[in-house]
């Protein structure tokens, strides 16, 4: 399983220690209750920029992750009960970078790449293959590993009948650190000897991005130059087909794939007609009942509007998945003149979720927290059904979401918005009307786009330029560079510039010269 870097779900603490200490009402193996998340802390620190690895077996659960002095460390057990940690192992793999993690008989394999040389002075990235396996010692161990034709990066790991199998991509050998990368699949009966292959694909550069045990096959996506991929084998990952179909005509790739049965979704990036169209275009979300044989839309699908490139899929029971929704400033001013918190947030994140993948309901997280937000780093289910997710909240915690409850939902919310006046582009604005005008201060407040019109500023206040790194007046109404603010034609001709309690802090008049470039 992926980590996935999902923001804004507050989970509710029932308990309070960590790894070594006492809980406030420790559970020990007792079930959770039934409608509640049960939450420990445990140890780890995770570094900048290393994925936290969240692996599933039938209730058992894996979490992995890399300090930042390249330390690997696990914390264990099963689905509601307490979480053991492992101890920590040295790698000496410098920038060690996991990939995947999953279990295979009564071992647990998790892999990746890393390693650091000096080039030219520099350091350069190599993805140079590692393993390590988890077995009958109950501690790490690196395994020596065979079959990588060269520098690589793991996407994801699966296990499926006898062999464990991993997607990713082959790097340029000469400067891994660069583009030049292939799509590729290998498998492994005892994760040290492994065997690789190149997918098929059609253009210069592509990408494995995940991986999905569906029946007795393995289906993998990614993309080759602009054209979304789908790959299946039948045999283990060791011959791999290209699938095409014309319904993935309308994406330039896929980035995640989950199935639960027959039941198969992906997610990918859709294909734009113009760069104006990348904020409004919605994400690709597909599913099939017939194992990856024809496909649909859902019926009731998550918002599919965001910032991400493709919805990250887990889980399988129910379906999970993330959306990052951005509110932008200046498409939607009317929601930061009424929030201008919520404006500051840039974007919003909510957890969703599907008993079929047909029919979507936001999760409601209002009543699993309290205090400070806690970033989910990870989330997923077990063979039961049980929802685990990794969260960040001053640490890292564990949380348990029972198996056979429902997850709570919620209505999507309403956006807010202002009862306030805006001018539109090329008209001219009457005197004495305060108009909401929202003033980009990227470049300093020298100038005023008011009506589509430069107006150049008449006063000597103060000035805010937060490209230069200047920090506003903290009373300022300021989101996203910008001040949102209000615009009035005086007698005079000139333009007094306002904030919400009527303040004028700056003053502008129609420009007698072009204004210059800002970058």
């Amino acid at each position: 399983m992926r980590s996935t870097g999902i923001g804004g779900v507050a989970l509710l603490v029932l308990l309070s220690g960590g790894c070594g200490s006492e809980p406030v009402d420790g559970p020990g193996d007792s079930a959770p209750p039934a409608a509640e998340w049960t939450t420990q802390r445990i140890d780890g620190e995770q570094g900048a920029d290393r994925e936290l690895q969240l692996g599933t077996w039938d209730d058992e659960v894996m979490i992995v992750g890399v300090t930042e002095d390249d330390e690997l460390w696990s914390s264990s057990g099963r689905a509601g009960t307490r979480f053991a940690p492992t101890e920590p192992m040295a790698t000496d793999v410098t920038y060690l970078s996991l990939g995947g993690t999953a279990r295979l008989g009564n071992r647990w394999l998790t892999i990746g790449s890393g390693g650091l040389a000096e080039v030219d002075g520099d350091g350069e990235l190599q993805f140079e293959p590692h393993a390590f396996r988890f077995g009958d010692a109950a501690a790490w161990e690196e395994v020596p590993v065979t079959g990588f034709s060269g520098p690589m990066e793991v996407q994801e790991l699966v296990a499926r009948g006898d062999r464990w199998v991993a997607v990713g991509n082959l790097r340029d050998r000469d400067d891994p650190a660069s583009g030049g990368v292939e799509a590729a699949a290998w498998w492994s009966t005892d994760g040290e000897a492994w065997h690789e292959v190149v997918l098929p694909v059609d253009g210069q550069e592509s990408v494995a991005a995940d991986v999905a045990v569906v029946g007795d096959r393995l289906l993998a996506v990614g993309h080759d130059d602009a054209s979304a991929a789908l790959w299946s084998s039948a045999d283990g990952g060791e011959t791999w087909a290209r699938i095409a179909d014309p319904v993935l005509d309308d994406a330039t790739g896929l980035g995640s794939v989950q199935a639960s049965g027959d039941t198969v979704l992906v997610t990918g990036t859709p294909a734009l007609e113009s760069e104006e169209d990348e904020m409004e275009a919605p994400l690709v979300l597909l599913r099939s009942t017939d194992g990856g044989g024809t496909w649909s839309t859902p019926s009731t699908p998550p918002p599919t509007k965001g910032v991400e490139p493709w919805l990250p899929l887990e889980g399988s029971g129910p379906f999970l998945t993330t959306t990052s929704l951005y509110l932008e400033g200046w498409r939607q001013p009317e929601a930061c003149y009424a929030d201008i918190d919520r404006c500051r947030m840039d974007s919003v994140e909510a957890l969703y979720a599907s008993a079929d993948g047909d029919r979507w309901a936001r999760v409601d997280t209002s009543t699993l927290g309290e205090g400070e937000v806690g970033e989910v780093r990870a989330i997923d289910t077990t063979a039961e059904g049980a929802v685990v997710a990794i969260t960040w909240d001053d640490g890292l915690r564990v949380s348990t979401w029972p198996a056979a409850v429902d997850l709570p939902t919620m209505a999507e919310p309403s956006e807010p918005e202002a009862d306030v006046t805006l001018l539109a582009e090329g008209d001219e604005p009457e005197l004495g009307v305060r108009y909401a005008q929202p003033l980009g201060i990227h470049c300093g407040m020298d100038w005023l786009f008011f009506g589509g019109e430069p107006w150049q500023r008449t006063d000597d206040g103060p000035d805010v330029e937060t490209g230069a790194g200047d920090a506003p007046d903290p009373g300022w109404p300021v989101a996203q560079q910008t001040i949102f603010g209000f615009a009035t034609l005086t007698d005079d001709g000139v333009v007094e510039y306002s904030i919400g309690d009527g303040e004028v802090i700056a003053t502008y008049e129609r420009a007698t010269e072009d204004p210059p470039g800002c970058s």
